[in-house]
């Protein structure tokens, strides 16, 4: 009975700690996942002048935010601002990113900031590179008001 006793104890303190490693490869995983998505988005860019997408109607409205935001915003800013959850944020960022436009992401005491490109941003208000729906225009300088 006693060995029986010595193996649940001994494969519960293997289980244990088996369950703290796997801890702590999932914590690095969530790091180093982090990392690259910060590297996705921030590696540099070389900007385009002649850009030919086209955005979804959300697409723009992200767009028009980070380009008239004045500081990095979290998606939790943007979200609140735009009727949006994050998730649908960051998959708009995503899609803007794929897309070409430049977008910065970084990362203070484990909240992520997004902004424009500060180049790609003085290139649009020179040059228009992406174009905006009038009607788009429109809609997000209401919900600025």
């Amino acid at each position: 009975m006693t060995e029986h006793l010595d193996a649940i104890n001994q494969n519960t303190t293997e289980i244990s700690s088996l369950y703290g490693h796997l801890s702590e490869i999932e914590t690095k995983l969530d790091k180093l996942s982090e990392r690259i998505d910060e590297l996705t988005l921030t590696q540099p860019h070389s900007i385009k002048e002649d850009f030919d997408i086209k955005l979804s109607v959300r697409e723009e409205e992200l767009f028009l935010a980070l380009y008239i935001a004045t500081k990095p915003l979290s998606p939790k800013e943007i979200a609140k601002e735009l009727g949006l959850t994050e998730e649908l944020v960051n998959q708009y960022t995503y899609k803007l990113v794929s897309k070409g436009i430049p977008i910065k992401q970084q990362t203070i005491n484990e909240t992520t900031f997004i902004s424009l490109d500060k180049t790609f941003k003085h290139l649009q208000a020179k040059k228009n590179l992406i174009q905006v729906n009038d009607k788009i225009l429109e809609q997000f300088s209401n919900l600025k008001n």
